[in-house]
């Protein structure tokens, strides 16, 4: 088993904590805290998990180019889904999830990249 699979599966398990510890939570703080977490877990699995997966097949192939795809793809995808929801959505919390996604996830996945891409720089310099 490679470090990604292993990376991939403690990030699966540190997901499900922090969103059942978001769940039970009482305080607001702390609720907004496991939320913050629980999305940078998940997006980060989706990424380990692409990287173990790619390099299972392709084992020459650049780690922090498949997080940087599979992270632009997920930042994409994102985008597209709440322009969608603020469009189509009707009542009284007409694209409200749109909104909350383009707000405070999708920051979120653009410092994962732009980390991903301070790391790349450095490593390949030294």
């Amino acid at each position: 088993m490679s470090k990604f699979w292993r990376r991939s599966i403690i990030l699966f398990v540190l997901a499900l904590c922090s969103c059942f510890l978001g769940v039970i939570t009482k305080s607001s703080f702390t609720k907004i805290i496991w939320v913050i977490v629980t999305v940078i877990s998940s997006i980060l699995f989706i990424c380990f998990l692409s990287i173990a997966i790619i390099k299972q097949i392709k084992k020459e192939s650049s780690a922090y180019k498949i997080f940087a795809w599979t992270d632009a793809v997920i930042g994409i995808l994102t985008i597209i889904y709440a322009i969608y929801d603020i469009l189509t959505d009707t009542g009284w919390f007409a694209g409200i999830l749109g909104y909350m996604l383009l707000v405070y996830v999708l920051p979120i996945i653009i410092l994962l990249l732009i980390i991903d891409y301070v790391i790349y720089i450095r490593n390949r310099a030294g």
